[in-house]
């Protein structure tokens, strides 16, 4: 059975003006995944342990996770993510990859709502 994702008590950022497939954030390893987190405590003005409660990651993790150890495993970073309100998109580099133009895309496992 699937782990319920607690919601954060986090302040509401305003939703973007813009397509953010277009205007997001190329994420290319852990240090860039850490730099986002980074950006994302600090405009919300939240200290590392209150975020981490929130996320219900230890602060150890959380860290960790801002200083871009790669240790840690994919599905906690998803998670982490998610909790954040932030949405992991795949887009291929080879235009001949194009998961919507050949047919049904592949289908993904839907754990969350």
């Amino acid at each position: 059975m699937p782990r319920a994702v607690p919601r954060l008590a986090l302040p509401e950022l305003p939703a973007p003006r813009v397509n953010t497939l277009t205007h997001g954030v190329r994420v290319l390893d852990a240090v860039d995944i850490g730099m986002v987190l980074r950006w994302t405590r600090g405009v919300r003005q939240l200290p590392q342990d209150e975020v981490a409660a929130s996320l219900g990651v230890s602060p150890e993790l959380l860290r960790g996770m801002e200083r871009g150890d790669r240790g840690v495993r994919l599905q906690t970073a998803l998670d982490v993510l998610a909790r954040l309100g932030y949405d992991v998109v795949l887009v291929p580099r080879d235009p001949a990859l194009s998961l919507r133009e050949h047919g049904t895309p592949p289908t993904t496992s839907r754990r969350r709502p």
